[in-house]
Order: structure tokens, then C-alpha cells, then sequence
């Protein structure tokens, strides 16, 4: 499953590459699937060419590529949904600035959060203390409350954040355009240690073999 700048979706056979389906609702797509195959569904950010009814979110049904549910958002969303199987909620951040939760069965809003920068990358799930985390270009690390939307913390760092956040126990690990790597207090977001490089950081920093690589 994937979507393209031609504005489809699609679903190839792993096997053969053969085409399962086309789902042509969009004028563009930047950003990437998150299935839930739970619910029989595949999650994907949209993007359209009207003013005000730029952006959005689709749930399309993954045997048939059927649409299930849409909604639409003011700017282009470049970033990926994540999904919530404990919560039935799905989560997306989109070019306004702005994280917006669903209903991930009925698309029903549940709440937005406003930050003060483009929201480019997936945000991710900390289980343990159930909430969201993700990173806005204003700079900023933000951690909100799943069910409510409410902020948990919001921490500053020296640069733009093109990342999605690492959470390992008890600390986020997140990339900044500052060339550092941070690794935040997962209650607190406070700044408990950080790594500098020599380069801006784009990515997003992973676990393997008891170390953060990035």
C-alpha cells in the first residue's frame, strides 16, 4: 500500500506486483500508509488543489480500496497518520500547524491541537503513559493527553524537528535541524541529555543492537 504525486493510492499483490486496487480521491499524496488490520482499513494523508480544503485524512477499506471515511483540513498534510488500536483513534498532523484526532472506525472528530509550526512527520504512541508525541517545525517537542488532546509538556529545542520521536522507556529520543539528538524525559519532557552531530538532522532516530542509531 502507498500513495503517489499522481494522487492514487495503491494496493499491489506482495507477490507478484500485480494491481489490487486504485483509490483516485486526491490530487496529490506525501504522505505514508498506516494499516490497521484490525479494522480492515489502511489510514493515508491527503492533498488537494482548493483553497481552504487543502488537506485531510482517508480511511480506505483495504480488500476493496473503497473510501470508508474522509476528512478534510485547511493546508497540505505532508505527514503520516498513526494509529491507536487501544484508543480506536487515529492521529495526524498536517501543514497548519495542527494535530487532529479520529474516530479511526467512524472518522468522528475527537480533538485538534494547535502548535506554532508546519507538522511534517508521524507522530508516535508512548503506551505506558498514554500519550501522543510528536514534533513541530516551531521547534518544539509536544506530548498530549490521547484521549483529551490536552499538552502533557511542550519542550523547545534549537532548531525545526523533521522527526518522529523514538520513545524507549521512560525517555523520547527526537532529531533536531540544530544537529542535535535529544533525549527527553518522557514524563517531564525535560532535556535530559543530547548528542551533537555536525550536520542538520532530517531523520528520525531508531533502536537496534542497545544503541539509538539516526
Amino acid at each position: 500500500y502507498f500513495g503517489a504525486y499522481d494522487g492514487n493510492v495503491y494496493a499491489l499483490d506482495a507477490a507478484t506486483g500485480a494491481m489490487r486496487w486504485i483509490n483516485k480521491d486526491a490530487d496529490w499524496i506525501g504522505s505514508s500508509p498506516e494499516i490497521a488490520s484490525d479494522l480492515g482499513a489502511v489510514f493515508i494523508g491527503l492533498e488537494f488543489g482548493l483553497i481552504r480544503k487543502r488537506g485531510g485524512i482517508a480511511a480506505i477499506d483495504l480488500k476493496t480500496g473503497i473510501t470508508r471515511w474522509a476528512a478534510r483540513t485547511p493546508a497540505l498534510t505532508h505527514g503520516s497518520p498513526l494509529y491507536i488500536a487501544q484508543r480506536n483513534t487515529v492521529v495526524i498532523g498536517s501543514n497548519d500547524g495542527v494535530v487532529y484526532a479520529y474516530n479511526a472506525t467512524s472518522g468522528e472528530p475527537l480533538w485538534t491541537y494547535a502548535t506554532g509550526g508546519d507538522i511534517k512527520m508521524r507522530a508516535a504512541y508512548d503506551e505506558k503513559r498514554d500519550q501522543v508525541i510528536f514534533a513541530s517545525t516551531d521547534a518544539t517537542c509536544y506530548a498530549l493527553d490521547t484521549r483529551t488532546g490536552r499538552p502533557n509538556f511542550a519542550q523547545l529545542t534549537g532548531g525545526d524537528m523533521y522527526s518522529t520521536p523514538l520513545v524507549l522507556g521512560d525517555t523520547i529520543y527526537i532529531s533536531s535541524l540544530d544537529k542535535r539528538i535529544y533525549a527527553l524525559d518522557a514524563i517531564t519532557g525535560k532535556i535530559q541529555s543530547y548528542f551533537e552531530t555536525s550536520g542538520r538532522i532530517f531523520s528520525s532516530p531508531a533502536y537496534a543492537d542497545g544503541s539509538i542509531w539516526i
